[in-house]
């Protein structure tokens, strides 16, 4: 397979799986477009192209400034969060 065609593969399957977090996200971060309307920010979009899935951002808690953080998310979310990034912490300490 040509590589160009496999890293457009890719960028399909990754744009397709960011608009299903689109739809999460909205779930458990109700007021994360009022809070990007509140500090100018782009609106986040409703679905994500291939050309534009390596750029996505992912607007998890911790890109929210802490003093608006529990106003846009579930406490719940901000441990989850925290256990993904401590586990990649983890993967990346085991790879050295």
């Amino acid at each position: 397979m040509d590589k160009k065609k496999e890293i457009n593969d890719r960028r399909q399957v990754l744009a397709e799986k960011l608009t299903g977090w689109i739809s999460l996200r909205a779930i458990y971060m109700p007021a994360l477009t009022q809070y990007l309307i509140d500090v100018d920010e782009e609106p986040a979009p409703t679905s994500v192209s291939a050309s534009d899935s390596d750029t996505f951002k992912l607007w998890l808690p911790s890109s929210i400034s802490t003093a608006s953080r529990r106003a846009v998310s579930y406490e719940a979310l901000l441990r989850m969060e925290e256990r993904l990034r401590v586990a990649q912490c983890s993967d990346a300490l085991h790879g050295l």
